[in-house]
């Protein structure tokens, strides 16, 4: 057997086995088990994923709207204010369950209570020195 005879061989092989396995393209990253193009297939993934996001947007700008800015409301507190704010809101956290979304919401709010004391302390630090 000559090398040119093997590589015919090869060639008329790889061409036999792409007909046997029809059209082909690669996987999706959300379809991996077939190879398989399916262009109706993929049109809908692609359009429920911009759905999704379209979705998501508007979740977020809800509540936004719903929930407003935190920092923004919690600019005119004094410090006394924000501690008595915080501990009412570490009281619902106990009351609440950990997997919920009140418990993330409550734990965000009590971040920005946080970053606010953090503001009136520095500003109490520099409003010393003049």
């Amino acid at each position: 057997m000559s090398f040119w005879n093997f590589i015919g061989g090869y060639a008329l092989f790889s061409m036999m086995r792409k007909w046997l396995r029809g059209n082909q393209c690669q996987p999706s990253v959300t379809d991996t088990s077939s190879g398989l193009c399916d262009p109706v297939y993929e049109r809908r993934v692609d359009e429920l994923q911009r759905q999704i996001n379209t979705l998501q947007k508007a979740i977020a700008e809800n509540r936004k709207k719903l929930f407003g800015d935190r920092a923004a409301y919690y600019a005119g507190w004094d410090a006394y204010s924000l501690e008595s704010r915080r501990a009412q809101l570490e009281d619902e956290l106990d009351a609440c369950d950990d997997a919920s979304e009140r418990y993330d919401y409550i734990q965000n709010e009590l971040d920005t209570i946080d970053d606010r004391l953090d503001e009136i302390e520095e500003e109490e630090f520099y409003d010393d020195d003049f």
